[in-house]
């Protein structure tokens, strides 16, 4: 994806964390977005986070220098975001089926 190698994972938020206190957090980062998902039932957020910023090598200065680091006096973890997996699309063309191989 687009993002990818810059996106962070942004974990054991806080509920109360807004997105302004997560920019200031990452304030000295070029951060292109950062998003709070919520549980679509409750509409309460789900304690993590995504922060995508402007390069891989920001991303990885980020998790090197915030990880553990405090927000609303709860200890974060900050990692890069693992690629959602579409499921299904994990064994297809795997063994050359319909991938056009002879």
């Amino acid at each position: 994806s687009a993002a990818e190698g810059r996106r962070l994972y942004i974990g054991n938020l806080a509920y109360a964390t807004t997105e302004g206190e997560l920019k200031d957090f990452f304030k000295s980062y070029l951060v292109e977005s950062v998003s709070i998902p919520k549980n679509p039932r409750t509409e309460r957020p789900v304690g993590y986070a995504f922060v995508d910023l402007s390069t891989p090598s920001e991303a990885e200065r980020a998790i090197a220098e915030l990880s553990g680091k405090e927000i609303l006096e709860r200890k974060v973890s900050v990692q890069l975001a693992r690629k959602p997996e579409p499921a299904g699309e994990k064994t297809e063309g795997a063994n050359g089926e319909g991938s056009g191989a002879e």
